[in-house]
């Protein structure tokens, strides 16, 4: 599970009083998605920070977590001691955007945080992970539990379809593997085409970066 420091440095020790794992798979069985977020970059995170985070989220199969790098912004108290300390790397506020590093990190450098943070992108939004998590949703008939049944038409669906094949056509090779596995789902009522959308845009972000 994620690291307990990270809730007394957020000042949210109420977090301590549950086990993630378990409350995670409660939420989970009754037919409720969780949408997790982390945020990476706290001053005892090492390098192992990042390989037991994908653990965690593929452990638990959170289908769409965001992933932000620590950021100090202005006004803050995090921001204050990190001034006091000399750690803060300029005050160029654009770059205050959770993606970009604009501090001293504690146990690593300002490069291995970035390349941690792609690293763990990379990683939980792979083909291969959001095709695995899909089909653990699909598997144990996750949707059963809710009365919600995606109103696309069939027709849409099959154009979604006619779309992902012209995709096939390139070097891409794990996102044609992908599309050739969920294409047998894509005229199931309970698959929702805008999960599968934006876990592909997803994708292209993670592998933009």
């Amino acid at each position: 599970m994620p690291d307990p420091k990270v809730p007394h440095c957020m000042e949210k020790g109420i977090n301590l009083k549950h086990n993630y794992a378990d409350a995670i798979k409660n939420i989970q069985a009754h037919g409720m998605l969780v949408h997790s977020s982390f945020i990476l970059g706290y001053d005892f995170e090492t390098q192992s920070t990042f390989d037991e985070l994908i653990n965690f989220i593929e452990r638990n199969n959170l289908l769409m977590p965001l992933i932000n790098i620590l950021t100090p912004f202005p006004g803050t108290k995090l921001f204050k001691r990190l001034e006091q300390e000399g750690r803060i790397l300029h005050k160029d506020w654009s770059k205050y955007d959770a993606k970009n590093v604009v501090f001293k990190p504690s146990l690593i450098t300002k490069e291995e945080l970035l390349e941690g943070h792609k690293k763990v992108i990379q990683a939980v939004y792979s083909f291969d992970a959001i095709y695995r998590k899909l089909k653990y949703y699909w598997d144990i008939d996750f949707w059963k539990h809710s009365n919600e049944i995606d109103p696309l038409k069939v027709k849409y669906r099959f154009l979604f379809a006619l779309r992902l094949l012209t995709l096939t056509f390139s070097l891409n090779f794990r996102r044609t593997g992908f599309i050739f596995k969920i294409l047998p789902k894509v005229f199931n009522k309970r698959v929702r085409i805008s999960t599968i959308l934006t876990l592909m845009a997803y994708n292209d972000y993670a592998y933009s970066m």
